[in-house]
């Protein structure tokens, strides 16, 4: 149900109301399933998953809207300089990878 909330949340016309609900159901399921949860627990690993997941879909998102926003008589060095905005939160994203890939080899040994 939140995939379709999240696949239909592109149509321009309800992408608002559809996100919020979305949000708001990723939100209120560990607290309204905790008897379910305690019975059957997630992956420690599944909630990093998740959030590079949405990530990839806000970067995505952002390019596309970036691209959009950038008509083509601006110059192609102030494009470049709006898309280079963008690598310090790919950076950071790079790092907490490094740090959960750490973690996990450390569980590991």
């Amino acid at each position: 149900m939140v995939a379709l909330g999240w696949v239909t949340g592109h149509l321009p016309t309800v992408r608002p109301a559809v996100w919020i609900t979305a949000l708001a159901i990723e939100l209120l399921t560990p607290w309204l399933g905790r008897r379910w949860l305690r019975r059957h627990p997630v992956h420690s690993t599944h909630l990093p998953e998740r959030l590079g997941q949405f990530t990839i879909i806000l970067l995505g998102a952002t390019l596309t809207n970036l691209r959009d926003a950038a008509p083509t008589a601006h110059p192609p060095a102030r494009v470049v300089a709006a898309a280079l905005c963008g690598l310090p939160s790919a950076g950071q994203h790079l790092v907490d990878l490094h740090h959960l890939r750490e973690q996990q080899a450390d569980q590991l040994d």
